[in-house]
């Protein structure tokens, strides 16, 4: 049985995609400074690397979490 409307769960994947969009909004930043110093090359690459990580473990838990609402959450199989 699929999760409810309201899941908790659904709230959640919602939190996260809200995250991963501050995430590309911050890799934009990180860009934009890339080309207006572009001496600070290092540093971009670090910074980078850094959101890229994080947007990627965020996309991960998401896709756990679609899975879980998927086959039905233990939270909306007890109600």
């Amino acid at each position: 049985m699929p999760c409810k409307q309201y899941c908790e769960l659904r709230l959640l994947i919602l939190i996260k995609e809200d995250k991963i969009r501050n995430l590309q909004q911050a890799l934009g930043w990180v860009d934009d400074l890339g080309h207006q110093e572009p001496h600070r090359g290092d540093e971009v690459s670090a910074k980078r690397q850094i959101v890229n990580n994080k947007i990627a473990e965020t996309q991960a838990e998401v896709g756990i979490l679609v899975n879980l609402i998927a086959h039905g959450c233990d939270l909306c199989q007890e109600e």
